[in-house]
């Protein structure tokens, strides 16, 4: 399928569409391109991002992404002539700062949607604010099974559930690898979902791990799991974390010598990881919805752009923000917004309308059917490894 495919009947790219439809809004500048309306109201969106702490890579991703399309779309005037306006707050990887933001986005800004959160536990608490309030919510990553199952409805993950991540991951160690002995790690306040899950698609392959240790966001110290683990002599070793502590893990568990396979999640999943654990990350294996290598048109033209911006490579976080907010773009345009202030609680209801009806789209990290359900993305992750210091693709979505 074409890139972009989207949910309403004979459109190509969503981004063409934003642009040629723009194209016959107000009078173009020189140069024959179209002009924002000055005198249409904007379209507020808000972004929750994290400028600090274990989450600030994604952010970082994030807000690079919604400035670069952010700023394209409304440099070919805009949706039909209105102005795309970002509202940016900063959770610095804080649950609570997180919800104070989208309060603030929700009550005072009254933004039309919400665009990110980049924890799980920072998604589930701002959840309850914008399904109480009825406001359109896409996270651009947060992998816990709960986020989805509790009959959220205002809320759409565009990100792959550790479910689907954990479940690819045993296969392939189990039928590929040949390892039988798993040991975990996890991060007590911000993976015990993770560790569940991978517990169960072991117990369901006829195996349990052979030792399950933990710790607590922000450790720099594992050696006391790690002797334990070590004790069992694994030959596989999950490790549920964010970066910082994954490549810690990483150092100290080989240091320790410990030959166990590593394996991980997509929080793993970013050249960082590669960056602070060095060698020791040499054959780490996790789930991914990104490669920059991977030759499709459509996703090296996105990689070209947003290096451009930052003069850095995306990650999957990049990846899908660009589909989230282009997603977005196409829902803002198919809902017949009003844009008046009285009409915001209706407009936020013609929005998650629209993103109701997202079937096969085809986004630079993969397809996306929301449904009616369960709201989920991306449900096939690839598998990366990362092999001679690079993320290599092992496993491709489907296979």
């Amino acid at each position: 399928m074409s890139h972009r495919r989207l949910w309403f009947p004979a459109v190509g790219s969503l981004l063409a569409l934003v642009l040629v439809l723009a194209a016959g809004c107000g009078k173009g500048p020189v140069g024959g391109k179209p002009a924002v309306d000055a005198q249409k109201a904007p379209i507020k969106l808000g972004v929750i991002y994290s400028a600090s702490g274990a989450s600030a890579h994604v952010g970082a991703q994030q807000k690079a992404t919604v400035e670069m399309v952010v700023q394209e779309v409304n440099a070919q005037g805009g949706v039909d002539g209105h102005l795309l306006q970002p509202v940016f707050e900063n959770d610095d990887s804080n649950t609570e700062k997180a919800v104070s933001a989208a309060k603030k986005l929700v009550y005072s800004d009254k933004v039309i949607a919400l665009l990110g959160v980049d924890t799980s536990s920072g998604i589930a608490a701002v959840q309850k604010v914008t399904e109480a309030e009825k406001v359109p919510f896409i996270s651009i990553v947060g992998s816990s099974p709960k986020l989805t199952t509790k009959g959220q409805e205002w809320y759409f993950r565009n990100a792959t559930s550790s479910d689907f991540q954990t479940k690819s991951l045993v296969k392939y160690a189990m039928q590929k690898l040949g390892l039988k002995r798993f040991a975990v790690l996890y991060d007590a306040a911000r993976a015990q979902d993770q560790a569940r899950g991978f517990t169960r698609d072991l117990k369901e392959a006829g195996l349990e791990p052979v030792i399950q240790e933990k710790f607590q966001t922000g450790d720099t110290n594992f050696n006391a799991q790690l002797l334990k683990i070590k004790a069992q002599d694994p030959d596989a070793l999950m490790v549920l974390g964010m970066i910082t502590e994954g490549a810690a893990a990483a150092r100290q568990a080989r240091d320790m010598g410990i030959k166990a396979r590593l394996l991980g999640v997509v929080a793993l999943a970013y050249d960082d990881y590669i960056k602070l654990a060095g060698g020791d990350a040499e054959g780490t294996i996790a789930p991914s919805t990104f490669k920059v290598d991977n030759p499709l048109p459509a996703v090296q033209a996105f990689v070209k752009k947003y290096r451009a911006k930052t003069n850095e490579n995306p990650d999957h976080a990049a990846a899908q923000t660009d589909d989230a907010i282009n997603i977005l773009l196409g829902a803002f345009k198919s809902a017949g917004l009003s844009l008046a202030e009285s009409q915001v609680v209706e407009d936020r209801a013609k929005v998650r309308d629209a993103l109701l009806k997202v079937k096969d789209y085809q986004g630079v990290a993969g397809s996306i059917s929301y449904g009616t359900k369960d709201h989920e993305g991306y449900e096939d992750p690839m598998l990366v490894e990362v092999k001679g210091g690079k993320w290599v693709v092992v496993r491709q979505s489907g296979e």
